[in-house]
């Protein structure tokens, strides 16, 4: 506990709580739907309410509605979360691969795990 503390401490505003993702997560699903995402959190704000070292927004395709408009989804990450690095692409299984991106919102770190348009190709 004295760690989280601690890392806190020097770090304040890496504190991320749930309204503040859900209402990040609401303001991008209001532009996502569109070109056929939708995005949800995971991880550590949803299990506790809070997070002192990221936000984890996953990122899937809506089925049956637009169709996914990749390179739109990401001049709109671009815009709203700002720079990006690419972390990795892996597949979850052979037919449904994400990408790993980790932004900097307002200086805290927003992590989006998202949901690749096309199939994984080795």
């Amino acid at each position: 506990m004295m760690k989280r503390i601690r890392e806190w401490l020097r770090h304040p505003t890496a504190l991320w709580r749930l309204d503040e993702g859900a209402a990040l997560v609401r303001s991008l699903n209001a532009q996502l739907r569109p070109m056929g995402y939708h995005a949800g959190i995971v991880g550590g704000v949803i299990n506790r309410g809070w997070s002192n070292k990221d936000l984890d927004v996953v990122i899937m395709r809506l089925r049956g509605e637009a169709p996914p408009d990749f390179l739109r989804l990401n001049m709109l990450l671009g815009q709203e979360l700002g720079r990006w690095n690419l972390c990795g692409s892996f597949p979850t299984v052979a037919h449904d691969p994400w990408e790993v991106r980790k932004f900097y919102y307002r200086g805290r770190r927003v992590d989006a795990f998202i949901e690749l348009e096309k199939p994984y190709e080795n």
